[in-house]
């Protein structure tokens, strides 16, 4: 998948996690819950978008890994 793609996806789902937060205020639902089928949808078992091979994609899976540390820590300390 090109660069292209990837960035619209993401962009998506950034635009969703700011309408959503406001949406679900009053529902008995987190972001995390919508996040999850999402990347069901993402991944192999739907549209087959997100292919990762743990060993092959060893150095990008440890840099998105970290980021996310990161942008929890960074969540949870504001």
């Amino acid at each position: 998948m090109d660069a292209a793609a990837w960035a619209l996806i993401v962009g998506a789902l950034l635009v969703l996690m700011g309408i959503s937060g406001a949406a679900l205020r009053n529902l008995p639902l987190s972001t995390a819950m919508l996040y999850l089928p999402v990347g069901l949808a993402i991944g192999p078992l739907a549209l087959d978008l997100a292919r990762f091979d743990p060993i092959a994609d060893a150095r990008l899976l440890e840099h998105l890994s970290e980021i996310v540390v990161v942008v929890s820590l960074f969540s949870v300390g504001l």
